[in-house]
């Protein structure tokens, strides 16, 4: 596999600390994340992983809801997960993210 430069999910890396203004601003993400995760059903306890999980959101979401949970968020983009880290902590939650390629990812994964 060649090594592809890493294009950032809102296309240019300035973009990156404005991203939760673009995706939360013109839909109720938040919305649509609660009711995905009441279908889920009790996940106290278990353990989650959020791929591609950019700012944090969902993971944050999921370990303030279920705070027994062990999570971990994936990204490909560094500077994404830097907000994802920071909100964590703002937080007070213990949520791992981790720089993650394609080419080190399992298998079964990918």
């Amino acid at each position: 596999m060649t090594n592809r430069k890493y294009i950032p999910a809102v296309s240019l890396k300035w973009l990156t600390p404005f991203y939760d203004l673009f995706v939360e601003g013109p839909v109720s993400v938040m919305r649509i994340r609660k009711n995905l995760l009441a279908q889920m059903g009790d996940l106290n306890g278990k353990r989650i992983l959020d791929v591609g999980c950019g700012t944090g959101s969902l993971s944050i979401l999921i370990k303030q809801m279920y705070p027994t949970a062990d999570v971990t968020g994936l990204d490909g983009d560094p500077q994404i997960l830097e907000t994802a880290h920071s909100k964590a902590k703002n937080d007070r939650l213990e949520i791992r993210a981790r720089h993650v390629i394609r080419s080190s990812l399992p298998r079964h994964i990918v």
